[in-house]
């Protein structure tokens, strides 16, 4: 019996965590963070969701009240989801992951291909200059011949 006494605090912690609840404000302020950040770091962001700042907008909006833990990750993963991004990098700037993008040391294809009919062609592009446009036929990626599929 005194075993189960010793044992019972630690079953009921995680009560206690998932009790925890979050004031409007506090939660309002950190989804429009959340949307600033998204806005700054992924660049395509308007080419796919034309109406990202609206419909996170009402997001935001539709938070009235406390909110327990995980009402307040549903907010931040419906955010997520409205602006089409497959991942997000966490961290800063100068950490080991994101400081070759700044220093042009990664090796990446700045447009994005489709591919139609067994061939390739550019979808969208990143490039300043615009040097290809949409429904441009890719040849070749780094002097070598595309395979028909």
């Amino acid at each position: 019996m005194g075993s189960i006494k010793i044992l019972a605090p630690l079953f009921l912690c995680p009560l206690f965590v998932f009790a925890q609840r979050y004031a409007q404000e506090q939660v309002k302020e950190d989804l429009k963070y959340l949307i600033k950040q998204i806005e700054t770091y992924n660049p395509a962001l308007y080419a796919y969701n034309q109406d990202f700042s609206k419909k996170a907008g009402e997001v935001v909006n539709s938070v009235n009240g406390e909110l327990s833990t995980f009402e307040v990750f549903r907010k931040v993963a419906e955010i997520a989801t409205l602006s089409n991004k497959g991942h997000f990098g966490l961290g800063t700037w100068e950490d080991e992951a994101h400081e070759g993008i700044l220093n042009n040391k990664f090796k990446y294809m700045p447009l994005a291909p489709i591919v139609n009919d067994g061939k390739i062609y550019v979808w969208d592009t990143f490039l300043d200059g615009n040097s290809f446009e949409r429904g441009d036929e890719i040849l070749e990626i780094n002097g070598k011949r595309q395979k028909v599929f």
